[in-house]
């Protein structure tokens, strides 16, 4: 299991990186002393409402709405955030029902048998929401998630809690605090506005996914950091910088902001018509890779031959993932 997170963080975090957009407003200063008003606060707290229109995966399963709400707040060192998914829209495909019927059965607990089943569940989502509380000087992680379904009434309605202990002391507690660092942080150290654009800051990401692979590295007699490097280019068919110049496109951005006391208080995005630059047969080359590191006894192999079979291009030849809009909307407010 150790060795997917390198591929789904380096994925995950390269989609971002390659983003870029427009803004007229900036000094030179003011991502700068953004942060540095942020980082200094005793007590603030942050709004950031993040929508996504039509994710197209391969033409089998599209998003076509979803809104993510993150309330976040720090005050006298302990830190909440209140996240919610709201106006949630799913639709599935016919070419995606022998994938996502397999899919499901790789998870029972989930309690739902097929794909019908489960878009009568996304249907009629009522309510995804939970609250995530870092105390003790970020050493206790509190959570709870409530699911509520107006389907089945209660089959599906739930809220599971729990506690967790962070020891920092560990091999990977340089990840987790680099990973808190993001969580916390005044989104502008991440989706940067600039004069002439936006763009996405790559030093706290990047500096996230160089140390979980060397966490990797150091636990894992076999591989080198050099290694896993190597697994990530053969993974994505290219080198990593190749990827973020050629394999995601965004054909516009947008970005207004709104600066008070020498700090951003407000940042709205929006990234348009994002495209990642597989077509069926590259991507499936590439999770055929991915499922190899995870099942060197070729258990999933049919999984793949379904993948060929079913997935479509939605770009013909080009691409077989497109997304219609991502958007960022973030209110700051600093107390003192």
């Amino acid at each position: 299991m150790k060795k997917i997170i390198i591929p789904i963080v380096a994925l995950c975090s390269i989609l971002i990186l390659c983003l870029t957009g427009c803004s007229s407003t900036l000094k030179p200063t003011t991502i700068a002393d953004t942060q540095e008003k942020w980082d200094n606060a005793i007590e603030k707290e942050a709004t950031d409402i993040i929508t996504i229109k039509n994710f197209n995966f391969a033409k089998a399963i599209i998003v076509e709405n979803a809104t993510i709400t993150l309330n976040r707040k720090l005050k006298k060192g302990i830190t909440t955030i209140d996240f919610s998914v709201n106006d949630l829209k799913v639709k599935f495909s016919s070419s995606a029902n022998i994938i996502v019927n397999n899919v499901l059965g790789m998870f029972p607990e989930l309690n739902i048998s097929n794909i019908e089943q489960l878009q009568l569940v996304l249907d009629n989502l009522e309510e995804f929401k939970g609250n995530i509380t870092l105390s003790e000087n970020n050493t206790k992680l509190d959570f709870s998630v409530t699911t509520k379904v107006n389907y089945r009434t209660p089959t599906y309605d739930k809220t599971e809690s729990s506690s967790v202990i962070i020891d920092y002391n560990t091999p990977y507690g340089n990840i987790l605090k680099q990973a808190l660092a993001l969580i916390t942080s005044h989104y502008s150290a991440i989706f940067e506005p600039t004069t002439d654009g936006a763009k996405i800051n790559p030093e706290k990401l990047n500096s996230l996914v160089k140390s979980t692979i060397e966490y990797i590295a150091s636990t894992d007699s076999n591989n080198s950091v050099n290694d896993i490097n190597t697994q990530i280019k053969s993974i994505l068919g290219v080198s990593y910088s190749q990827f973020i110049n050629e394999k995601v496109q965004i054909e516009n951005t947008t970005s207004v902001i709104q600066i008070k006391s020498k700090y951003i208080s407000k940042m709205t995005l929006g990234f348009n018509n994002i495209k990642l630059l597989y077509n069926k047969k590259q991507f499936v080359e590439m999770l055929s890779k991915l499922i190899k590191l995870l099942d060197p006894n070729n258990s999933l192999v049919s999984f793949i031959g379904m993948l060929e079979n079913y997935l479509k291009d939605i770009t013909e030849g080009i691409s077989c993932i497109q997304i219609e809009r991502i958007g960022i909307k973030s209110t700051y407010k600093i107390r003192k």
